[in-house]
């Protein structure tokens, strides 16, 4: 018999990640995870394909958030990286439309990415609607991605 990849999935947002963001909108899609997996690991192999066309069209583009350059402290794939542990990863951004929020969090053997967006008036909900769907497919393909990525990865360092 052969053994299946892992696959995301959709699941209910955890209460505790959006207490404090008061979002007008959530999800979260999590995936199983190695227990020594860290937050920053998934958000770098999930996000990897923003960099360039995706996150200058879409983020910057038309959802208009005020992307951070590349090179600035703090940041990650433009969004501000407010929390920083092993386990958790919080990035933010801002924009005249609205602000946005990412999570990974790794608990219970589950990587769980959670994003959240606070709108600041009716054409980012109207925009987001429409883009909402794309995000909504993408996102557990990037984190299926990046679990084949940390998978190799994590047996890699196990041969070493």
């Amino acid at each position: 018999m052969t053994e299946t990849a892992p696959h995301a999935r959709r699941v209910e947002p955890d209460p505790a990640v959006v207490v404090d963001f008061d979002a007008d909108y959530v999800d979260s899609f999590a995936i199983e995870a190695s227990p020594a997996d860290e937050a920053r690991a998934w958000a770098d192999a999930s996000l990897h394909g923003s960099r360039g066309r995706f996150g200058s069209v879409v983020w910057h583009g038309l959802l208009r958030f005020d992307l951070a350059g590349e090179d600035e402290a703090r940041t990650a794939f433009g969004w501000q990286v407010t929390t920083e542990q092993d386990r958790l990863m919080v990035m933010d951004v801002d924009g005249p439309l609205a602000a946005g929020r990412m999570v990974f969090a790794i608990t219970d053997g589950m990587a769980t990415w959670s994003t959240m967006l606070r709108f600041h008036g009716r054409t980012g909900r109207v925009l987001w609607a429409i883009l909402g769907h794309g995000h909504r497919a993408l996102a557990p393909v990037c984190l299926d991605r990046a679990s084949a990525h940390l998978g190799t990865v994590n047996s890699n360092r196990g041969a070493a």
